[in-house]
């Protein structure tokens, strides 16, 4: 084994760990024995190839072959395991499936195959450092397409193993010690970039895998620098529809840092038009401001750590109390802590007239401009639309930070009437020992609230359909609590065989179609879904639009897009508060295999393609072009130069220029004939040059001076001969 054959299978067995790297697995693991193994095996396949060309030749096509028809196999295996293809695994850096078995045999052969056989090759038999190069670059793009952060150690091997192979290649070949001259050097670095550029455009970029905003700003810069189309700056009339929630852009609004986790609303909706099948919001309650000290004192107050330290207070003044409404589980919780979120919303050249919040936000840091907030707890700029770079301060306490330890105190699962008298109780108890209790003043005052809201949106319940009115009572039955009931609805949806498509498109788009035919459809028709059958059951409930943030794989980082767009329902739970559930189920509907499901469901950018396909035509033309023009502009400055040259450089020019041109295009050996000898030639081919040869000839040999006279228009006159004929007998 040479030393260049070696250097070059260490850095095939590099790259593919590189690659591996990616799904979880470092260089030295136990996947490095298979992988050494497996390139060892390829790299025998392609040396018994080169010194075996016909055998090997056939025996290679027929081994390409199986292994094409064995990695669909195990593809399919995978996806029949997982229900997911193994191209979206791939580009989404296997996050997808959690048993990947079959997924990592996929590609631990094709990443072998691939890079041995292009290594070999280029190192072995066709010595190409740039494309060797260009090769190595692939796990590094594929690291930048999943975000994947790689490891410093893998960038200096592969480089390494560049050089060694180089170095290698160069002493077998007794080239001299020079590790990349100039050319290779130079094709190297064009073939990186190129290579790079084509790369990001024309590779499949599926829009829901990890980490691709980045990958866009990254390379793409497309949608994250483009304007919005649309006016933004007031209240929606009405809701988007399910087919407004197949969003699939992957253009950023917004970027969330802070802890915790949160739904972000942008406008409730309250009354559902059956008829054009979308939801209306209430003036009264979205036009209506609210000032932002007293909505603030109220919303931080409403924290369940303070109502259970307030409760566990009462019972102790009356213990009356606790046997009246139950409260025996509260004193039996400790350690119950709620904390208050913080996010940092910062616009990512996205204006609007709203600012997102959550369903229990506390407190809403903007950042120069003025807001005003509404009755039901939206944030709207007071003229126009938040500047495109808005940075605020959202304060939240979490949905369901503490649901298992506040479930455990028994307060969530009172019934509304109940709820009501027991807080109105507590706020009596405190006020006769001559106490201010803000938190129990803020959940009676919001409880109140919710019971206006569920009389004026009573009319609009009563005109849910009977089917759904059945269905909810069945799917609730036996459920004693509000929040028994809303989680039983949610179970509903999740445990049902419902499925989340957003290409679906039905032909009967009523929710009771969605509820007892189809069973398929976007975020939209859950939440409608879910709040017509809470709303018939006797909750109070409302719809909701606005984004689910996307995990970015960094801590504590959110991104918020297009694509981010949700629809979901909020329900009151007595002694809580507004709380998310969700219906919208989580698995997909089976992927389509036609060919336009894979163009919608795979972008590639056609912007930067098409700037580099006009690169391309640019060079290409300018080169077409050059060819054309050059000789012509060429032939004229030649010409000025004897026009206008002394007769001595005349004379040396138009006979060096008139060999050159009869070697061109009569390959003839001009440097060893005399200068009588081409005479004869011209004149053969019937170009009388003989006065100026005599004149040459007097000029080479005898009296320059006098042979210069009169030598400009003899050589000027026989150069323009000799230049046409020929171009003519060429032609």
């Amino acid at each position: 084994m040479t030393l260049t054959l070696f250097l070059s299978y260490v850095l095939s067995v590099i790259m593919t760990s590189a690659v591996f790297s990616i799904f979880g697995y470092p260089l030295f693991s136990l996947s490095t024995p298979i992988i050494v193994l497996a390139n060892g095996v390829m790299f025998v396949i392609c040396h018994f190839v080169n010194h075996h060309r016909r055998i090997g030749g056939i025996g290679i096509t027929l081994f390409l072959i199986g292994a094409m028809r064995f990695l669909r196999l195990f593809a399919n295996l995978g996806y029949d395991q997982c229900n997911v293809l193994y191209w979206e695994w791939m580009l989404t850096g296997g996050d997808e499936v959690d048993f990947n078995l079959y997924y990592l045999t996929t590609l631990l052969l094709s990443v072998s195959i691939f890079f041995c056989i292009i290594i070999y090759y280029f190192a072995n038999v066709q010595y190409r450092i740039s494309l060797l190069t260009l090769c190595s670059l692939l796990p590094c793009v594929l690291y930048m397409k999943v975000m994947a952060e790689i490891d410093n150690y893998y960038v200096i091997f592969l480089t390494l193993g560049n050089l060694l192979v180089h170095y290698s290649h160069g002493i077998e070949q007794k080239s001299g010690n020079s590790w990349i001259g100039k050319k290779s050097y130079y094709k190297s670095a064009l073939l990186f970039s190129a290579g790079i550029l084509l790369f990001v455009a024309l590779i499949p970029k599926e829009k829901d895998a990890k980490y691709y905003s980045k990958f866009e700003d990254l390379f793409l810069q497309g949608d994250t620098t483009s304007e919005l189309q649309g006016d933004y700056e007031d209240l929606n009339p009405h809701s988007g529809n399910a087919e407004g929630f197949a969003i699939e852009s992957n253009r950023r609004l917004y970027t969330a840092y802070g802890n915790g986790y949160t739904y972000l609303k942008r406008q409730n909706f309250d009354y559902y038009d059956f008829e054009n099948r979308y939801w209306n919001y209430e003036p009264a309650l979205s036009n209506t401001n609210i000032e932002k000290t007293d909505w603030e004192n109220k919303q931080t107050s409403l924290s369940v750590t303070a109502l259970q330290f307030s409760v566990k207070q009462g019972i102790l003044w009356d213990s009356n109390f606790k046997n009246n409404y139950g409260l025996e589980k509260v004193m039996d919780v400790s350690g119950l802590l709620e904390s208050m979120n913080s996010w940092t919303l910062q616009a990512q050249n996205f204006s609007a007239g709203y600012y997102l919040s959550s369903s229990r936000a506390t407190t809403l840091s903007e950042m120069g401009n003025e807001y005003t907030i509404s009755a039901n707890g939206n944030f709207y700029r007071t003229n126009g639309s938040h500047d495109s770079d808005a940075r605020y301060v959202l304060g939240f306490y979490s949905n369901m930070g503490v649901a298992e330890e506040w479930q455990n105190t028994g307060l969530p699962f009172m019934s509304y009437e109940k709820s009501l008298a027991f807080l109105q109780d507590l706020q009596t108890l405190y006020r006769q020992k001559g106490q201010e209790n803000i938190s129990v003043d803020s959940f009676l005052e919001q409880q109140k609230e919710a019971e206006v809201y569920r009389s004026m949106v009573a009319d609009n319940t009563d005109e849910i359909p009977s089917e759904i009115v059945s269905l909810g009572k069945e799917i609730t039955a036996g459920c004693e609590s509000e929040l028994e009931k809303a989680q039983a609805l949610e179970q509903y949806f999740r445990k049902g065989n419902f499925v989340y498509d957003i290409y679906y498109r039905p032909k009967d788009t009523s929710i009771q179609y969605f509820l007892t035919e189809s069973h398929r459809g976007t975020c939209s028709d859950y939440a409608t879904a879910y709040v017509l059958l809470a709303r018939s059951v006797g909750l109070i409930a409302r719809y909701t639009e606005g984004f689910l943030p996307e995990p970015s794989g960094n801590r504590n980082y959110y991104l918020i897009k297009e694509s981010s767009a949700h629809a979901f329902p909020e329900v009151f739970i007595p002694n809580t508060g507004w709380i998310v559930f969700e219906p919208t189920v989580s698995n997909r509907a089976a992927v389509p295999t036609d060919i336009w499901y894979r163009l919608r469901k795979f972008q590639m950018d056609f912007g930067l393609l098409g700037a580099i396909g006009v690169c391309i035509f640019l060079v290409v033309f300018g080169t077409l072009v050059f060819q054309v023009v050059y000789p012509f502009l060429f032939e004229i400055i030649f010409r000025m130069s004897l026009y206008f040259g002394n007769e001595e450089r005349v004379m040396i020019k138009s006979y060096q220029r008139m060999q050159g041109i009869i070697t061109k295009r009569r390959n003839l050996q001009t440097g060893s004939m005399t200068p009588e000898e081409i005479c004869a030639y011209l004149y053969e081919e019937g170009i009388d040059c003989k006065a100026y040869f005599a004149v040459l000839e007097q000029f080479l040999y005898g009296n320059k001076i006098q042979s210069l006279k009169d030598g400009r228009n003899i050589a000027l006159k026989a150069y323009g001969l000799v230049y046409s004929m020929l171009k003519k007998k060429k032609q």
